[in-house]
């Protein structure tokens, strides 16, 4: 179990709630110390090709995601916007509320 890795846990704002995280990219690259290495994340499912990447200065690429207000002892929510096709039952489109 990684500590770092726990985005799978922040669920889609309820109806009446609002988003208060937002997501980032985030290349880890070579100049990252390698006694670091084990904290990222990340995993290939297929490690990628030579044709898979042009950019080879960075070894894994990732998300990760900021709080957009103050957050203590509360849910961290982010907002899914979903595709309007076979939508689940419990899904709303929060960014429209905005």
């Amino acid at each position: 179990d990684n500590p770092w890795a726990q985005v799978h846990l922040i669920n889609h704002p309820p109806l009446g709630s609002m988003a208060n995280c937002l997501p980032i990219m985030v290349n880890f690259d070579e100049s990252m110390d390698d006694n670091l290495r084990s904290y990222v994340p990340n995993v290939y499912a297929k490690a990628p090709t030579i044709m898979g990447t042009i950019d080879n200065s960075f070894f894994m690429y990732g998300l990760a995601f900021v709080a957009t207000q103050d957050v203590k002892n509360e849910e961290l929510f982010y907002d899914y916007r979903l595709k309007p096709t076979s939508l689940p039952q419990w899904y709303h489109a929060c960014h429209d509320e905005l």
